[in-house]
């Protein structure tokens, strides 16, 4: 077994570290098993970062707060995170408006509805392949930031994944 983190995003840049495991298993080939994060965990990831985009934004329009405790790169990471779970619900910047305008409550109720809709990206899903490479293509795809082709509008799985073994 060997174990190895893995990142990946569109321009380079580390978005997110994913420790993997391989396992080759004689009968079967290699499989891998996809942790995903519960829908609890989920909320309470996509709370805090909802909290630090609308604190950077608000912050900018109030002297009195404190710019360096709100980082214009957790802003954006937060931003970034929200659009690749939910890209096919936020395509546009006027997609995005409802964010910082609605209240901090409503927003966080429509994500959970997202969420829902994505049920199928939780618990634990094990997946066997008979040849390194169909893992290595589909650990590609759980850890990468988009699809191409038709698929470049469904949701990253990266957001959704808590650990693949």
């Amino acid at each position: 077994m060997k174990d190895l983190a893995y990142a990946n995003s569109s321009s380079g840049g580390a978005i997110t570290c994913v420790v993997t495991e391989y396992r080759y298993k004689r009968d079967d080939g290699f499989s891998i098993e996809v942790d995903y994060f519960s829908r609890e965990a989920k909320m309470e990831q996509l709370s805090e970062l909802l909290g630090a985009y609308r604190s950077f934004h608000s912050s900018a329009d109030s002297p009195s707060v404190d710019r360096s405790l709100v980082t214009e790169e957790m802003a954006s990471l937060a931003l970034h995170t929200f659009k690749s779970m939910f890209r096919d619900r936020l395509a546009s910047a006027e997609d995005c408006d409802f964010i910082l305008r609605d209240d901090q409550g409503s927003v966080l109720a429509r994500f959970g509805e997202w969420i829902g809709e994505r049920a199928h990206l939780q618990g634990t899903v094990e997946e066997t392949f008979p040849e390194v490479k169909a893992c290595s293509t589909r650990l590609q795809t759980l850890t990468s930031e988009s699809g191409s082709g038709d698929n470049r509008h469904e949701p990253a799985l990266w957001p959704w994944i808590q650990k693949i073994r």
